[in-house]
């Protein structure tokens, strides 16, 4: 089965909007190398202890470095009562865990 990609966000609450943020935050810092992220619809719903899951084309420690840097500034700026766990996959890993995040 195909994943088709989409996106629902419902802004009234602020985990959808730090979701937002730090996909947007990602695309621009990581560029080419973010494929998708994927949240779970609550920050409490973990699978395998993360809540977000980011898809790359390259998995290396520098991209895991920023990864967690946007993460950090994103939880700074909502004042750090949003945890953001990040998932961090490869593209060709990613079906495995598209599935909980479905």
């Amino acid at each position: 089965m195909a994943w088709r990609q989409h996106l629902l966000f419902r802004f009234n609450d602020d985990w959808c909007r730090a979701i937002h943020s730090f996909a947007y935050k990602l695309s621009v810092v990581l560029g080419d190398v973010l494929v998708s992220v994927a949240a779970s619809p609550r920050e409490d719903l973990l699978f395998h202890d993360g809540n977000v899951l980011v898809v790359v084309k390259e998995d290396s420690l520098d991209v895991r470095w920023k990864v967690i840097e946007v993460e950090r500034e994103v939880e700074k700026e909502f004042n750090w009562k949003i945890g953001i766990s990040p998932i961090i996959v490869k593209d060709d890993e990613k079906e495995f865990f598209l599935e909980a995040f479905r």
